[in-house]
């Protein structure tokens, strides 16, 4: 099955909330309303979908542009997830496949993901893929809702 390559629809979304939840990120529709309309427009930024023959969606991708003065610009992955019940038939390929050429079209030609040290699955997926894990490294969160601002940095 290759599937249909498409941006989302306000119809997906409660498949992409079911997928975002089955990788441990529970979220409410509209809360996943929100998160699609801030990045809807956003020129670095890219959310697709993949799709079944009767246009449900069997799995997303979001990947955005960063860049570094310590390494140049690439496209990360920040999130992929396809429907338990269709992986195995080259659906994530497909949806990195479209990433890649996103960010080809867009001047850079490095892909990179985080992914969480259980998830070995996912780590045979993109060493298949020709990715090469380059680190392993804590991620630190700060919530600044209700924080102080600082003074302005010069």
């Amino acid at each position: 099955m290759a599937g249909t390559i498409r941006p989302p629809a306000d119809d997906d979304v409660p498949v992409l909330v079911a997928l975002a939840e089955a990788l441990g990120y529970p979220c409410q529709v509209s809360e996943m309303r929100e998160r699609l309309a801030f990045l809807d427009g956003r020129s670095g930024h890219v959310v697709r979908v993949v799709s079944d023959d009767a246009d449900c969606p069997l799995g997303w991708i979001h990947a955005f542009e960063s860049a570094q003065l310590t390494g140049g610009p690439f496209v990360e992955i920040a999130g992929l997830v396809i429907d338990d019940r269709a992986r195995g038939i080259g659906l994530g390929k497909c949806l990195v496949d479209a990433v890649a050429a996103w960010a080809k079209a867009r001047g850079i030609y490095r892909l990179r993901v985080h992914s969480r040290v259980s998830r070995t699955g996912a780590h045979r997926f993109y060493r298949r893929l020709g990715f090469e894990q380059t680190k392993t490294q804590h991620v630190f969160q700060h919530d600044l809702k209700g924080a102080p601002v600082a003074t302005e940095v010069r």
